[in-house]
């Protein structure tokens, strides 16, 4: 008879390999989508913040023209007449492409200028940021200079006026006295802007006359 033989084993951790379903690549987020996230972080910083960061943001936007071509200038070029230069005989500027955000946090615009068009003198109730993105855009700013204690009456003083071209800088405005200013296209040719502005406030922003000193709220959709 054998003697008994006792056996020492080693427990060891076995890699069985098991039967996975293949999982789906995930789609990549594409630029959009990353500029609209990053913009609606942005959206949630105070106004002077905001504006520090928005540059950047805004000048990658007005670069990026794999952007610009796909989800912007299809909706400037859908608004082109038949002749060279001209915007269905448009002669004020006009919005060709608008995007919000989520509660209206941001305003993304897609901004035609046709030859000799120009804006009011205006202000926002938000931050904004402003780049040409072809032609240039001569802005003129102004300064308050009341006290703002008259109702709808304002006094106004030129403060600066600088042209805009297309890739040589960003505009950026305050809310209110922080950015009354007016934008004009002196050229001969259609010009085309992109502007990202904040969170709005009750209004819109306020139209100023200083002809004759005037003031007034410009409502929201005005």
């Amino acid at each position: 008879m054998m003697p008994a033989t006792t056996l020492t084993t080693n427990t060891m951790s076995l890699l069985i390999p098991v039967a996975v379903p293949a999982l789906k690549p995930r789609k990549p987020l594409n630029p959009v989508s990353l500029y609209l996230r990053e913009l609606e972080d942005i959206c949630d910083l105070p106004s002077d913040l905001a504006i520090r960061e928005i540059v950047p943001l805004l000048s990658h936007l007005a670069s990026d023209r794999t952007f610009l071509d796909s989800s912007l200038l299809p909706h400037a070029e859908a608004t082109r007449g038949t002749g060279i230069n001209s915007y269905a005989g448009v002669k004020d500027p006009y919005i060709a492409y608008r995007r919000e955000g989520q509660d209206n946090s941001y305003a993304l615009q897609l901004f035609v200028w046709p030859a000799g068009a120009a804006s009011q003198i205006h202000d926002h109730s938000c931050w904004g940021a402003i780049s040409c993105i072809s032609g240039s855009l001569m802005e003129k700013r102004y300064d308050r200079i009341d006290d703002a204690s008259t109702p709808n009456q304002a006094h106004l003083k030129k403060a600066w006026e600088q042209v805009w071209k297309s890739g040589q800088g960003i505009s950026t405005l305050l809310p209110y006295d922080g950015g009354i200013h007016q934008v004009s296209n002196p050229t001969n040719a259609t010009v085309l802007s992109l502007h990202i502005y904040g969170p709005m406030g009750a209004i819109d922003g306020r139209d100023y006359d200083p002809l004759h000193d005037y003031v007034c709220d410009r409502l929201v959709g005005d």
